[in-house]
């Protein structure tokens, strides 16, 4: 029950939070022009006159895109260079607004503004960037080292097993147990950055440690809530899987549907970060375990001292 509440909370706050819903777009739209106009030129050198892109418009198919790439491969170097930049200045674009994300949708402010959102994001930037780097060197590390571990677990199974159904489900089994413990750590990094900023600790190190307290104590609701907020977007890559299968289009309206399409998206995937964070952000106030901070504990002197 706990969960439902957060999220539909979460829901709530971010429909309400309509403007800072519009602002994030944007700035997501606007990161994308470069990796959009890469895209534009190498698609207009890699198809020319060829009739791939009528007949992937017309409907996926894996063999004519492999085909293009084998043949055309060099065309998109363009947008593999524009990648290699481009993202790093995303994750820093993410991690200077994550502050001023938080404070709002914790309800810090009233209402939002732009100079009191930009305040907070200067505010909180310094030690989210920490625990940015901290977590990027974590989840690095375990990725390399789990997919090591379950590369050669599957490959002794493929030389000692015949079927290849069976290699085949091995393969399944070790993404989903790839995927768990990134879960946990992304989840523990989530809440580094909700105590970092509501409990307003600058240091790393103690932040860290209330959000594994949390996790300690609240394991069924941390856990449940980090479940549905995957399972949302699992639906909604299934609903945006299923519409794409639905028959296929007419090149004429292509573009312009494929476009909508495109912003949609991009809408859609902000409007769910924001639930989760907001959803989050919830479940951390509910449950009414937040560390006091200096400041909290000042001002709590103040009100008794004033009472006496």
């Amino acid at each position: 029950m706990l969960i439902l509440h957060s999220l539909l909370t979460g829901i709530r706050k971010t429909l309400r939070s309509y403007q800072l819903l519009l602002l994030l777009y944007l700035l997501n739209g606007a990161c994308a022009v470069p990796l959009a106009l890469a895209f534009r030129s190498s698609l207009s050198s890699a198809f020319g006159s060829s009739t791939a892109a009528e007949q992937l418009l017309g409907g996926f198919d894996y063999t004519i895109l492999r085909d293009l790439l084998s043949t055309h491969g060099v065309a998109f170097s363009a947008l593999w260079r524009v990648l290699l930049w481009s993202l790093p200045l995303y994750a820093l674009l993410h991690t200077v607004l994550a502050g001023g994300v938080i404070a709002h949708l914790a309800g810090q402010a009233r209402g939002f503004t732009l100079r009191v959102f930009l305040r907070d994001c200067g505010t909180y930037f310094s030690r989210l960037l920490r625990i940015f780097l901290l977590f990027t060197a974590v989840l690095t590390f375990l990725t390399v080292v789990l997919t090591l571990a379950l590369g050669f677990a599957v490959d002794q199974l493929a030389e000692n097993v015949g079927p290849e159904a069976t290699v085949a489900l091995a393969a399944l089994a070790s993404g989903i147990v790839l995927l768990f413990p990134l879960l946990f750590v992304q989840m523990v990094a989530d809440y580094t950055r909700i105590a970092a900023v509501l409990t307003d600790e600058p240091s790393m190190a103690t932040a860290v440690g209330y959000a594994l307290r949390f996790i300690a104590r609240n394991p069924v609701a941390t856990f449940g809530l980090q479940i549905a907020l995957v399972l949302l977007v699992v639906l909604l890559g299934t609903l945006v899987v299923l519409q794409e299968a639905y028959g296929g289009i007419q090149a004429g309206k292509a573009l312009l549907l494929l476009g909508l399409i495109q912003q949609l998206l991009v809408l859609l995937r902000v409007f769910f970060r924001l639930v989760g964070t907001a959803a989050e952000i919830s479940l951390f106030q509910e449950l009414n375990v937040r560390p006091h901070s200096q400041a909290s504990v000042q001002g709590m002197l103040l009100e008794t001292e004033s009472g006496k």
